[in-house]
């Protein structure tokens, strides 16, 4: 790589002034040295490592003095790459040791690969002698650098210093499923007022946890107090009743209502933390908030750590709350000596962060926030570092981000903070690597525009284009681009890859968001949320009406009011004091007093319920109580039911009889573990079963999707905390004794149903804030396209990125916080609150206004800033998106989706981008609205016309269609353009009052001419004169004012439109008109000459135009016809389907077929005779019939069952030849001879208890019972295989690499791994090996051997590689041990690992036992190679598994004595 340096520098000039540094000084040879040793610079170190050398403002970065520096580090200019140099700089030199070294970023992942690339170039210094070992890293093994998340670092200091507040050690964390049973049940013992809707009606159970939760995590993430809230709330209520009259009060009572919830919700979260502190338990926001309070509380922990980390780095630093700022000020920042407290000086922080990638100001991150670092870490030079070289985009993607992200430059006048410096744009790497010209061609790039007529026909033309490009490298596989299609929402997904699949290219949904879009997975996630809530009928009729119970409209509506029905029995038994009377049973007689004392415990009982009132009649309840059915299968009614009431069919009641009884079926699972559950769901309702009997798919290929749901689940359980607790309090969290009057139990619950609606709301809010939870754990791919939101694809990169539907959402009106949902915090009180919108946020504001009409005027003014705020946020959303393309950035847009009756306009971006395109460097001229063929190269994009905004579609093209209509305009025979480009002609419309024929015509003209006008390029004004555009005789007139063209333009000025007879008034418009472009002919003039201000850099490329009628029609496309089909259908045969002319039609069909009545169940209108349906009605047209499918599957499965074949009717035997003929014999006899040895087989007696079992033989006891014992009873040899090869060859290299002699013995296990990938060379499996974590460990023993009992059993292993570390406490030194088992393999599914996670409990059981050590200190895992993964015994779904489990594995059998 080479370097052009525009300046010099040594290391001695960048330490030179650090005070951090004593003993920087010159050595002998005038060289600057460090403890008497020259100091090594960057580029002698890169030099070192075989890496290219870093940039000048790269070295800047990484010799920086150790002072608190912030560095802006924009997309792909290599800031991760710069952090590790920085540290292994600061080590290489002595500065600091690398276990003095702190980083800190967002996620694991970056932890982990951060924390790699650090270790492995520090290793390489270490071999070379280039670092020198301390003492104690030569008793000890070198050090490394702590990496950490900001979460697990706040835990950590929790754990350390949280006794000082009072915090046991043993407190533990609350996962979202539990922090969500906790909360629950805070709500259901409120004795309080509870929130109303806006219509009056009680808010649900669900609702209020879900806005506890939130407003509790607001709350500790900007380290406000509960009762701050309550305080701050009641002073703007009070405010605002003070206002008065004239005005409409929506806004205010709206904004009181808000208000009050907050308050209710705000007592509530005190409550949660009172019931917190009694159980000794924490959530997430528990743990930043603690660890801010004892940064800033606790003296001592201050001095430690600042002790402990001489450099500090925070990663992504733009994306960092306001408590997470705060806790690292308070523990490295600059701090003056107050009270008790000591005074601190300044230590080195490094920030690292880019404000155009801030995307997550949801979770309280501001990008201004970045630029207040300074503030918090105060120094003498506050300059910030740069990194400005883009390392991963070509020029043409880096020129089209800087344009979106150029607004990002200012911030709005309503920031209260100060101005920032400005961010330099990001430049291209080729003025770097190759600053001449075949340098910027080489790494040019392409940014290609598309316009589309639908969404389908948006999502189709993506697909084509990627199949297109795929085709390329058909010949070349490994050259293969990466490819991915980054949606702004989850429901553009769905259309993009079937459209794909239709097409054959290979596409994956990344993502948990795509997942639940998935049909089969919406059915498990809908069997879970029946099996946890008894009020949600609507995922309850999602299963009923399904493919497999099939359930009909008749059918759901009269379990309905079978439903009410119950409902208003069990009322009527409540009332009249006594249980639900049996149905039929009459009520026996009461007073009106008890009556009115009756319905007002009800109505009490109904206010404090804990289910959801507003769905009080459950068709879960209805189904738990079906009527009986007579002996033809139909249901009996209570004598009472209403005859006109709706009744369930024979089939019907059948159908959900069987239902319910897997419905009581899966319940006993619910107290089981999530990965249980689901698979028992999954088998019941043969989820697998319909997936592989999907036209074109495979059993394995059709379930990947279920698949991943599971390892989601497993994840989930595996990640999330599990605490069985109880306790008594008050039901305001305050102690309690159990046996008194006011206590409530408090109950936290590792499974059962509370713990599954945790996980229920997790995945709700998971999938709504997908974009900031985490990011995307799926790797870019060659093999497959892949599909994902834009939030979730930051910090990936692909080689060509698609950017689908870049036109503005539907009508959005953005809310000030007063107006949002009441779970969130005032802005007034978060630690941004200067990057914020301010409105109406102290109470003399509000007070000052005087009248709801002022109010009214303040409020639109605040959420004008809003909607500036939002939209500063959407446009960093759009540049990370743009930023994650090499090569190949493909944007697109379209003018219609769904069946929408308004097109969509095109987004603000798209705008800039369409301008970028045609060079220009300003706006177009506003007299575009009335002439829009003056930037011919504008039209068929969909160019948004800002001075049109008053229509209902302002696009270029519309603006262009209404002009041509308007006038009534045709194309002049034989019209030729300036550059020779000719213009078809359309064919008048015979009849004048045809609307449709004539608005077809003047479609078609547009676009001719704008594919004309667009192609030939020439002076715009000259070429409508030719073509006599209107109104092209204002803007000649305008442009040439000295022009005498009345002659010419007479026609134009007598048929002006609005014109009346006589033609005065149209001249009089035309005056009007003439005036608009009157004062424009400079600006005229420049567009004739192709001389308007041009805007430099590679322009994106317009590769398709919208010029088609589509453009210009006033109906969407997708109106025009609607299909219909029966339903419920057979999932396999598929349904019939008919296509109606319009919705008229087929509501005119459907009025038919009400009026004579249907002919039986399947009856169509289209099945109708010619007389029932009525001369008005239009035939539908039958598009689809049903397929003979089931009947095919149904015989092949006959045919298996039976063991021979019978072919479908009227088929014939294909005839075979000799040798086929004599294979088929010969099959027949082995199929003989097997069945033979088959009938003579008696069933094996039970085997009798083993004296000894090896690890794996427990392992398949567990998994596969039944096999296991028939292998004890017979055991028969096992062959050798290709995986058991391998894990030998495999495991005797490591043996040697650790310098440990192979102890392989014939007695023992084979080296097998199930899950060995055969397409993986040993020489594959060593580079992985040697690029792990583990490769460089120092091994306390390999092939330990280990042995316990286990319910009278010997069982055996031996354990691959036994790692030692030894621990600091305040108690002393602790040993801590680390089993790992090698698997040659990849990692398999989450239900394979619950069985190979007892391989790992049986060697730490063992382990502990043998050396004498508490289990808690053994960990054991595998490492599997294959994919480079390792997974810990804990990580694994189910947990640890205890000793009396696995002797369960063993004692659930009977055994011959």
């Amino acid at each position: 790589m080479n370097n052009n340096h525009t300046e010099t520098h040594t290391p001695a000039d960048t330490l030179q002034s650090d005070e951090h540094l004593p003993g920087v000084g010159q050595g002998t040879a005038g060289e600057p040295s460090h403890g008497g040793r020259s100091i090594l610079s960057a580029l002698e170190i890169a030099r070192e490592l075989g890496l290219n050398p870093p940039t000048d403002e790269q070295i800047r970065i990484i010799e920086s003095p150790l002072q608190a520096r912030l560095v802006i580090a924009g997309a792909g200019s290599g800031k991760t790459a710069t952090m590790v140099d920085r540290v292994v700089w600061l080590v290489a030199n002595g500065f600091v040791r690398a276990d003095e070294v702190l980083g800190v970023t967002f996620t694991r992942k970056a932890a982990g690969e951060l924390r790699e690339r650090m270790r492995t170039r520090l290793n390489i210094l270490r071999e070379r002698k280039l670092i020198d070992l301390t003492e104690q890293e030569l008793l000890e093994g070198a050090s490394e650098p702590t990496v950490s998340t900001y979460h697990s670092y706040a835990n950590t200091l929790v754990k350390d210093y949280g006794l000082r507040l009072g915090i046991e050690q043993d407190a533990q964390m609350l996962g979202d499923a539990q922090a969500w049973q906790l909360v629950a049940q805070i709500v259901q013992y409120w004795d309080g007022e509870l929130p109303q809707g806006g219509k009056g009606e009680a808010a649900s159970k669900t609702y209020l946890v879900k806005q506890v939760l939130k407003l509790a995590g607001e709350c500790a993430e900007h380290l406000v107090a509960p009762q701050t809230v309550i305080e701050f709330c009641t002073a703007q209520i009070a405010a605002y009743e003070s206002l008065s009259t004239p005005g409409p009060r929506k806004a205010a009572n709206d904004t009181l209502r808000q208000l009050q919830t907050k308050i209710i919700l705000a007592r509530m979260v005190q409550r949660y933390a009172r019931v917190k502190a009694r159980m000794q338990v924490l959530d997430y926001g528990d743990l930043i908030a603690l660890a801010a309070r004892i940064a800033r509380d606790v003296p001592q922990a201050v001095q430690l750590e600042r002790e402990r980390y001489k450099v500090v780095l925070l990663d992504e630093f733009q994306d960092t709350s306001h408590a997470q700022l705060q806790l690292f000020s308070d523990l490295f920042g600059t701090r003056a000596a107050e009270g008790e407290h000591p005074g601190y000086g300044e230590h080195p922080v490094m920030a690292v962060g880019d404000p155009k990638q801030s995307i997550y100001g949801f979770r309280g991150a501001s990008d201004g926030q970045l630029f207040s670092f300074y503030r918090y870490f105060p120094t003498a030079d506050e300059t910030p570092l740069y990194l400005t070289v883009a390392w991963r985009n070509d020029t043409a993607i880096l020129d089209a981000a800087n344009l979106i992200a150029e607004p990002l430059k200012t911030m709005p006048g309503w920031v209260r903070a100060s101005q920032p410096p400005k961010v330099p744009d990001l430049r291209p790497r080729s003025v770097i690597t190759r600053p001449d010209e075949s340098g910027e061609a080489a790494m040019r790039g392409s940014v290609q525009l598309a316009r589309y007529a639908t969404d389908a026909d948006e999502a189709r033309g993506i697909a084509e284009k990627i199949a297109a490009e795929r085709a390329r490298f058909r010949d070349n596989p490994t050259g293969m681009p990466t490819m991915a299609v980054l949606t702004r929402t989850r429901s553009q997904m769905e259309p993009i890859r079937q459209a794909c699949e239709a097409l054959g290219v290979p596409a994956q949904v990344v993502g948990l968001g795509g997942l639940l879009e998935r049909p089969e997975v919406i059915d498990m996630v809908a069997m879970l949320r029946v099996l946890a809530d008894p009020n949600r009928s609507d995922a309850l009729v999602r299963l009923l009406a399904g493919a497999r119970w099939r359930l009909g409209t008749a059918d759901l509506l009269a379990l309905g009011e079978w439903s009410n029905e119950l409902t208003r029995v069990r009322e009527r038994g409540y009332v009249s004091g006594a249980d639900a009377q049996q149905q039929g049973q009459e009520v026996s007689g009461t007073s009106d007093e008890q009556l009115r004392r009756a319905q007002q415990s009800f109505e009490e009982a109904r206010k404090f319920a804990v289910e959801d009132l507003s769905e009080y009649g459950s068709l879960i309840e209805a189904i738990e109580h079906l009527p009986e059915a007579n002996e033809q299968g139909h249901p009996i009614y209570p004598p009472d039911y209403s005859p006109h009431r709706r009744r369930l069919s024979a089939e019907g009641l059948a159908r959900l009889r069987a239902f319910a009884a897997e419905l009581e079926y899966l319940r006993q699972f619910t107290t089981e573990d999530l990965g249980t559950l689901l698979y028992e769901i999954e088998r019941v309702m043969m989820l697998d079963i319909e997936l592989a009997s999907h036209e074109g798919s495979d059993s394995y290929t059709s379930r990947v999707h279920l698949d991943a749901f599971h390892d989601v689940a497993a994840n989930y359980a595996a990640t999330s905390p599990r605490i069985n607790a109880m306790i008594y309090a008050g039901a305001d969290g305050t102690a309690a004794e159990e046996d008194a009057p006011t206590a409530r139990r408090f109950v936290l619950s590792a499974s059962g149903i509370s713990y599954l609606t945790g996980f229920l709301a997790w995945l709700e809010e998971a999938a709504e804030h997908e974009n900031g939870l985490a990011p995307a754990v799926e790797e870019p791919r060659q093999d497959a396209v892949q599909i994902l939101t834009m939030h979730a694809s930051k910090g990936l990169e692909w080689d060509q990125v698609y950017l689908p539907r870049l036109s503005d959402a539907r009508a959005e009106r953005h809310r000030m916080w007063q107006r949002l949902e009441p779970g969130v915090l005032p802005w007034p009180l978060r630690g941004d609150k200067d990057y914020l919108p301010p409105a109406l946020e102290r109470p003399e504001e509000i007070t000052a206004l005087e009248t709801f009409s002022e109010l009214n005027l303040a409020v639109e003014e605040g959420e004008d800033m809003v909607h500036d705020y939002a939209g500063a946020e959407a446009r960093r959303l759009i540049y990370v998106a743009m930023t994650r393309a090499r090569s190949l950035l493909y944007i697109t847009t379209c003018r219609w989706t769904g069946a929408h009756v308004k097109p969509v306009k095109t987004s603000t971006y798209w705008n800039e981008l369409v301008q970028f395109s045609q060079g220009d460097a300003q706006p177009p001229y506003e007299g575009i609205q009335h002439a829009p063929w003056l930037y011919p190269g504008y039209l068929g994009t969909g160019y948004y016309v800002p001075s049109a905004a008053r229509e209902t579609d302002p696009s270029i093209d519309a603006v262009f269609g209404r002009e041509m209509r308007d006038w009534g305009y045709t194309v002049p025979q034989g019209a030729v353009l300036l550059n020779g480009t000719p213009v078809p002609s359309v064919a008048p419309v015979a009849d004048p009052q045809d609307g449709p024929a004539r608005d077809a015509a003047i479609a078609s003209t547009c676009a001719n001419v704008a594919r004309a006008l667009s192609a030939d390029g020439a002076d715009p004004i000259e070429n409508a004169r030719i073509l006599r555009l209107p109104p092209v005789h204002r803007v000649y007139r305008a442009a040439h004012p000295d022009a005498d063209v009345t002659a010419e333009f007479a026609a134009f000025d007598r048929d002006t439109p609005g014109g009346g007879e006589g033609g005065a008034p149209a001249q009089s418009k035309s005056k009007t008109a003439d005036a608009e472009f009157v004062f424009a002919r400079e600006e005229l003039m420049k567009i004739s000459a192709h001389q308007r201000p041009a805007r430099s850099g590679v322009r994106p490329q317009i590769v398709q135009r919208l010029l088609t009628p589509a453009a210009w029609a006033d109906q969407n496309p997708q109106q025009g016809s609607v299909l219909t089909a029966l339903w419920p259908f057979d999932p396999l045969d598929g349904p019939a389907v008919w296509r109606w002319e319009s919705d008229e039609a087929l509501t005119e069909g459907m009025r038919a077929q009400l009026r004579y009545g249907a002919q039986s169940d399947d009856a169509h209108p289209a099945e109708l005779s010619e007389q029932q349906q009525g001369p008005a009605v239009n035939r539908p047209q039958q598009v689809s019939v049903p397929g003979d499918r089931r009947a095919r599957v149904e015989r092949a499965a006959l045919n298996v069952a039976r063991g021979g074949i019978e072919l479908a009717p009227g088929a014939n035997a294909p005839q075979a030849d000799a040798h086929t003929r004599q294979e088929i014999q010969d099959w027949e006899q082995e199929v003989e001879l097997l069945l033979a040895l088959a009938r003579r087989a008696v069933t094996p007696a039970a085997p009798s208890k083993p004296e000894h079992l090896s690890a794996s033989e427990l392992m398949s006891l567990a998994e596969n019972p039944q096999q296991a014992r028939a292998r004890m009873v017979r055991p028969v040899p096992v062959q050798p295989s290709a995986a058991a090869r391998a894990g030998t060859f495999f495991h005797e290299w490591v043996e040697n690499h650790f310098g440990a002699d192979p102890m392989l013995d014939l007695d023992d296990e084979l080296y097998t791994d199930d899950e060995t990938d055969t397409t993986l060379s040993l020489d594959a499996l060593r580079k992985t090996f040697l690029a792990s974590e583990w490769a460089n460990r120092t091994i306390w023993r390999a092939e330990y051997p280990v042995e316990t009992h286990v319910a009278g059993v010997s069982v055996r292993g031996r354990i691959d590689a036994v790692f030692r570390t030894v621990e600091r406490t305040e108690q002393g030194q602790r040993e801590r041990w680390e089993l790992v088992d090698w698997k040659t393999g990849r990692k398999p599914t989450a239900k394979q690992m619950r069985y190979k996670r007892i391989q790992l409990a049986l060697y730490r059981l063992a382990f502990a036992k043998i050396q004498c050590v508490d289990p808690a200190d053994v960990r054991a895992a595998f490492y599997y190679v294959g994919s480079d993964q390792t997974v810990w015994d804990s990580d694994i779904a189910g947990g640890l598994q205890s000793e009396a489990q696995l002797e369960r594995i063993i004692t659930r059998w009977d055994w011959e004595p």
